[in-house]
């Protein structure tokens, strides 16, 4: 199975980010789950419990770019190993090529 790296999963929802933004501690999360978090009347940092100066959210460009990146990357990955196993169905080749789709499909 495929381990998303820490850096790409929100600490509130515990996913893989898609829209991360920074708050004024520096660190980031999910647009959505950070936004939230602020309407629920919390004025500190999930992480830290430090009061948030500012309640401002900046988009994470850097770590946006490297989500997609790596999204692009499994997708990619994703569609040769298909293609490659389609490429192939045999009855003999059966259990490797579950296991492979397996292994690629599932986080």
């Amino acid at each position: 199975a495929t381990t998303i790296p820490d850096a790409y999963i929100c600490p509130i929802t515990s996913e893989m980010m898609s829209d991360p933004v920074s708050t004024s501690d520096g660190f980031t999360y999910e647009r959505e789950a950070i936004l939230e978090w602020l309407r629920s009347g919390n004025t500190t940092s999930p992480l830290t419990g430090a009061v948030l100066v500012r309640g401002d959210l900046v988009p994470n460009h850097g770590a946006h770019s490297t989500c997609h990146h790596y999204f692009y990357l499994k997708d990619t990955a994703l569609a040769t190993t298909l293609t490659t196993l389609t490429a192939q169905p045999t009855l003999a080749t059966l259990p490797t090529t579950l296991t492979t789709l397996t292994t690629t499909l599932l986080p």
